[in-house]
């Protein structure tokens, strides 16, 4: 049985007489475990009892699996956890079943073996949508099965390593990025015949497996591959649906970042904002908040050695007016005294819950909370923002010059 994580529930496969072998969750009580939907309706089985073509895998709060109706044969499904969320993604083979099996998560993506009818047994990848769920590559050309529901994968260095027969040189070890042009034979182990490499598993980053190498060699043996590091080529930065502006008072963004080459062993990346024109803030998970109007620059910085940076101009307007705001419309905000060498004073006709201090850089240097009056003498000399929080979630920012 094949259980996973999703949110804080399991996931899992029961029978029960009027519904046959189905979906159900479980929040670990028993008024919280019930079926998630009939898939196969009446009492067939919408999923399959066996180990080897039973298989889960979570991606962006989704669970993936392969399921039958009893009308499309088994194909490819996702489930938020409700009925109504339980549909198929892709009817893959829609002349019978895809078979669908074996599926293997890597980054964002779950591949999977599937038969479209037209291409025999291949390996196929996911993001959980229709128009992201298509063949990696034909491995074995035409209606030639270049994938078994067996091959057994191993994930190392965020590549994919499998077994595959490409029709010429029997089941030996491949490799995928996730591309057509990242797919690829690593080596022919066998050269007269099926290297057949099985319990792949990734060692301290080491691809570890056993594989025939040939009745004149070895036989079977424990075989070893050190996978090559692939850093980071390009990134391409982006607001969330190529937004590139924020027009709304303390607005915020979210940024987006695409990561190259697909295959790259890190794809890890820190964000950061360089003000302009404009002033703002950029959090880990890469949401920009608007402080002044202008422009800023934002940068997405891979984590490997490449040292490849990506970057995109965001352009701030309708912020609240900076410096010395006294009767504000919104807050009726004042500060005192400003510039300031030490102790500063923010009043405001609403309760104060907390005022953020942000230097020119966007970064926040000090944060106080339900107190109006602080000592900020300990700050080098220059200009700050000052955003202050009233009873109520209102907001303003201000200038403080620190002499």
């Amino acid at each position: 049985m094949d259980l996973k994580l999703l949110v804080v529930l399991f996931f899992f496969r029961a029978g029960a007489s009027a519904t046959g072998g189905e979906l159900w969750k479980t929040d670990g009580t028993d008024a919280g475990t019930v079926i998630v939907k009939d898939i196969n309706v009446g009492t067939s089985s919408g999923l399959s009892n066996s180990s080897s073509i039973l298989s889960f895998e979570t991606i962006n709060n989704l669970l993936i699996f392969g399921a039958d109706n009893g009308t499309d044969g088994r194909e490819l499904w996702k489930t938020d956890g409700t009925d109504a969320g339980t549909v198929m993604i892709k009817d893959i083979n829609p002349n019978g079943t895809a078979n669908i099996g074996n599926l293997t998560i890597v980054g964002d993506n779950v591949f999977f073996v599937a038969n479209d009818g037209t291409n025999g047994l291949e390996l196929w990848v996911t993001d959980g949508t229709t128009a992201g769920t298509v063949i990696v590559k034909d491995i074995n050309p035409n209606a030639a099965n270049g994938i078994t529901y067996f091959y057994q994968s191993a994930v190392v260095a965020n590549q994919l390593f499998f077994g595959a027969d490409n029709g010429t040189d029997g089941t030996e070890l491949w490799v995928t990025d996730g591309t057509e042009i990242g797919t690829s034979l690593v080596q022919d182990i066998n050269v007269t015949g099926n290297g057949s490499p099985e319990f792949l598993t990734n060692f301290g980053g080491e691809l570890v497996f056993s594989v025939d190498n040939g009745p004149t060699n070895n036989g079977v043996e424990l075989w070893s591959y050190n996978v090559p590091i692939i850093l980071v080529d390009s990134i391409i930065v982006q607001g969330q649906a190529g937004v590139s502006t924020i027009t709304t008072i303390n607005g915020t963004l979210q940024m987006e970042a695409n990561v190259y080459a697909a295959g790259a062993t890190d794809k890890t990346y820190n964000w950061t904002v360089t003000n302009g024109s404009g002033s703002a803030t950029i959090a880990a998970n890469g949401i920009l908040s608007a402080l002044t109007d202008g422009t800023v620059t934002i940068t997405a910085t891979a984590n490997d050695a490449s040292g490849v940076i990506g970057s995109t101009v965001v352009t701030i307007s309708n912020q609240s007016t900076v410096g010395i705001v006294k009767n504000n419309s919104a807050l009726d905000v004042s500060i005192y005294p400003n510039p300031t060498s030490g102790k500063v004073t923010f009043k405001s006709i609403s309760k104060i819950e907390s005022i953020e201090i942000i230097n020119i850089t966007g970064k926040t240097i000090a944060l106080f909370n339900n107190t109006n009056t602080f000592d900020i003498s300990d700050l080098p000399e220059g200009i700050y923002f000052a955003k202050i929080i009233t009873e109520g979630s209102s907001s303003v920012i201000q200038k403080l010059i620190k002499k």
